[in-house]
């Protein structure tokens, strides 16, 4: 199992990131950005947590520019 800590210290920053992980999206796109990550564009299936995710993601400058009921797509700006 790789940490978040290490897969960022190990490769760098991301331009793109998207998360698709069954059940567990939003969680881990949470703690990504917890931890400071601020790719260009983040795609995330959202489970629901919408309003979680926005309210995360504003802080480090990242702004919805689509979202279809299941995924948001947020960049930075």
């Amino acid at each position: 199992t790789l940490t978040w800590a290490y897969v960022f210290g190990r490769f760098g920053g991301f331009d793109f990131i998207n998360f698709d992980v069954e059940g567990y999206s939003a969680e881990l796109c949470l703690k990504a950005l917890s931890l400071g990550w601020q790719p260009g564009c983040i795609c995330v299936e959202a489970d629901g947590r919408e309003a979680e995710l926005i309210n995360a993601a504003s802080p480090l400058h990242h702004t919805v520019v689509y979202g279809n009921g299941q995924n948001l797509v947020m960049v930075r700006r």
